[in-house]
């Protein structure tokens, strides 16, 4: 599927309605195995694909599917 620069624009929109004045320095986007790591962020705002426009599903068993936005070692970050 091609997005349109629109909808990227309402995808980014929603997610910065979410955040407030959060902003991510980090962005990871965890593998196979590593979804555990997204459980260690401290003062987590998660945010399911579900809420983001345009947003594909995981299809992959047990995928939170969900964006994860927060503080680790000390950094804002959002993890994926």
């Amino acid at each position: 599927m091609n997005y349109t620069f629109a909808q990227y624009r309402e995808s980014a929109d929603a997610l910065q309605a979410k955040l407030g004045g959060f902003r991510p320095k980090v962005a990871m986007i965890l593998g196979s195995g590593l979804g555990s790591l997204g459980d260690q962020v401290e003062q987590p705002l998660v945010v399911p694909y579900a809420q983001v426009p345009h947003m594909k599903r995981s299809t992959a068993p047990d995928h939170k599917g969900q964006f994860v936005f927060g503080r680790l070692s000390g950094r804002n970050v959002a993890v994926m």
